[in-house]
């Protein structure tokens, strides 16, 4: 068997195998593209996914600074009504006082002008209203 045709045998199955070889590296680039796009259709998926959570932590930051500011008024508004009813039961502290004071004087008188009369013993006639108040009185204290 001449050299040359030998040559040409082992030429040719090399070439077969080289086809062979480009086939199945014609598949693996085929994958390879097809994966690739899969990859950009992935990354555009998430540059619109971080765009829309961006969005999402703005829109929280100011319903944040909203509910803050909201929060503020309504402290303000809590320690000014605070504030009136410390004033009020000051006030009623104070008119409390006026009206015991008032009415240990009239105790004090009562008796007195039952001793001048001579209606020792007997309680006076008390009001309604009197009898009220006496009992509000005695339960504050």
């Amino acid at each position: 068997m001449p050299l040359s045709l030998l040559i040409d045998i082992v030429v040719a199955g090399l070439l077969v195998a080289m086809i062979g070889y480009a086939i199945s590296l014609n598949r693996r680039l085929a994958l390879l593209r097809q994966d690739r796009d899969e990859l950009e259709r992935l990354a555009a998926e998430f540059a619109g996914a971080t765009a829309r959570a961006d969005d999402g932590v703005r829109q929280l930051k100011r319903s944040a600074e909203d509910l803050g500011k909201k929060i503020d008024e309504r402290i303000q508004k809590a320690e000014s009504l605070r504030d009136d009813l410390v004033f009020l039961i000051e006030r009623g502290d104070t008119v409390a006082d006026r009206l015991e004071s008032t009415l240990r004087a009239a105790r004090k008188e009562v008796p007195a002008a039952e001793a001048a009369t001579g209606e020792g013993g007997a309680d006076p006639v008390r009001s309604e209203a009197e009898l009220e108040l006496f009992k509000a009185l005695q339960s504050v204290k």
